[in-house]
């Protein structure tokens, strides 16, 4: 009887294998494409923050520029407040 087990067990493996190498490649298929969608993923996630990094650096560019622009108007201000007032100094030593 141990010998028709054997064979029985053989006969049910040989007649599973099909079966079983077609839900070895479905699960091999499964497996690719999820890694495929990681993959895609981290891409998308690369690509968004050199995105985010580019940006952050035009605002620091502009922001620096405008800062360089209000430092450059006071400066004149403060110069023609000085014009002025030597100039009004030198008229009151005139007089």
């Amino acid at each position: 009887m141990k010998k028709e087990q054997v064979a029985d067990s053989k006969q049910r493996k040989a007649e599973e294998a099909p079966q079983q190498a077609a839900e070895l490649e479905a699960r091999e298929a499964d497996t690719a494409a999820a890694r495929q969608a990681t993959q895609d993923k981290i891409e998308a996630t690369q690509a968004n923050k050199a995105r985010q990094a580019e940006e952050g650096e035009k605002r620091k560019a502009a922001e620096a520029e405008r800062l360089r622009q209000k430092q450059e108007a006071h400066a004149r201000k403060q110069a023609e407040k000085m014009r002025e007032a030597e100039r009004r100094a030198a008229e009151a030593a005139a007089r």
